[in-house]
């Protein structure tokens, strides 16, 4: 058994390793072989002596193992328990050590002692913020600065799962790519607070829900079925090369999708003021409406047209419309009104059943 310890204070110079003889723990203690500990910025100032604390002292706040033997009377833990701990007296850095139990938390089972040790510091500092400087409340919007930092990864993580909006800001270029690992985790967290037995998501959320089936059962988490569909594009004119970008419906933007409580009014008023440029079929959301859903409805539609315009027609096959499309023999004003009427039809029923329960008609209108 070894430890790292100070008899005076000053710079790294004046840490030392050595070799550590303990007593079996007393009545209320425990003694710990760690598998990891926390290096947080605080032991500088307990070794410099900006924190003074009696020397010769040990170092280190933050740390975590395996109970090895308990104290007479500890009836809480027992020999074998993985626990961690991010509070005094110092003496993190060491290979054991003896604790008092008052200070203890038992790690569950599936979570990295690695990891635990140096999420006990960062994570009892999100809860104070979260619940003790201000109690936050679901739906309320919250500006975190460091939103990379050890802090930010947790808090933005903890505050999404309690149904905030987060806006997290960095402080380089370099620290965009790390936050933005932090969505991932905080769709899973969203998923795991619902309760959810069914998530049903584009295919481009498929690889949160994979990160959810292997890291749920790890956690003894409830592991939901995962039903994915093809992506639809947004209605609104998208962003840089329209060939190459599509736009997304979002339930951000209200006017980028057509949405289950929409009115027939409203689904026909999106679907002509949708972004559909004459004869272009790339990333065209009108077009790719028809393909996905009317054609899956229905075998054929017809167009209603005045014979100066070409007259009435049918088409038996997606195919068929896009090759008039493409060649300006479909104008996208017809398009939009055939296609606008037939999401009515399919649309109204389920709407129409869904607003038998008015709780969950509200729930749905109002969750963008």
């Amino acid at each position: 058994m070894h430890s790292v310890s100070f008899s005076k204070t000053g710079g790294p110079e004046v840490l030392e390793y050595k070799e550590l003889k303990l007593e079996d723990p007393k009545s209320g203690e425990v003694l710990i072989k760690h598998s990891a500990i926390g290096l947080n910025f605080i032991d500088t100032y307990h070794r410099s002596g900006l924190y003074p604390v009696p020397l010769p002292s040990g170092i280190g706040l933050e740390g975590a193992g395996t109970i090895e033997k308990a104290g007479p009377d500890v009836s809480n833990f027992k020999e074998g328990d993985k626990v961690a701990y991010a509070a005094a007296p110092l003496g993190s850095y060491s290979s054991h050590r003896i604790y008092p139990t008052k200070n203890l938390v038992k790690v569950p089972e599936g979570i990295d002692l690695n990891i635990v040790a140096c999420l006990m510091t960062k994570g009892l500092t999100t809860f104070y913020l979260l619940h003790k400087t201000y109690e936050v409340k679901k739906g309320q919007t919250i500006l975190f600065h460091a939103a990379a930092g050890g802090v930010g990864q947790i808090f933005c993580q903890w505050a999404k799962s309690l149904g905030c909006k987060v806006i997290g800001t960095v402080g380089s270029d370099e620290k965009i790519d790390l936050a933005k690992l932090l969505y991932p985790p905080m769709q899973a967290a969203d998923i795991h607070s619902l309760d959810l037995d069914i998530v049903h998501a584009g295919m481009d959320q498929r690889k949160i829900h994979m990160l959810v089936r292997e890291i749920f059962p790890k956690m003894k988490w409830k592991v939901p079925v995962a039903v994915h569909h093809s992506l639809l594009p947004g209605l609104t004119q998208p962003k840089g090369d329209s060939t190459t970008e599509p736009g997304k419906m979002s339930k951000s933007d209200p006017n980028s999708g057509i949405f289950i409580h929409n009115s027939d009014d409203e689904i026909k008023k999106k679907i002509n003021k949708g972004w559909c440029e004459e004869g272009l079929v790339e990333n065209n959301p009108v077009l790719e409406i028809a393909r996905q859903i009317v054609f899956h409805e229905y075998d054929s539609i017809s167009i209603e047209r005045p014979e100066k315009f070409g007259g009435n027609v049918t088409y038996n096959s997606y195919e068929e419309l896009e090759a008039d499309f493409a060649q300006k023999n479909l104008h996208p004003g017809d398009l939009k009104n055939t296609v606008g009427e037939h999401m009515v039809k399919i649309i109204a029923p389920i709407r129409d059943k869904i607003s038998l329960s008015n709780e969950l008609f509200e729930l749905i209108k109002n969750s963008h």
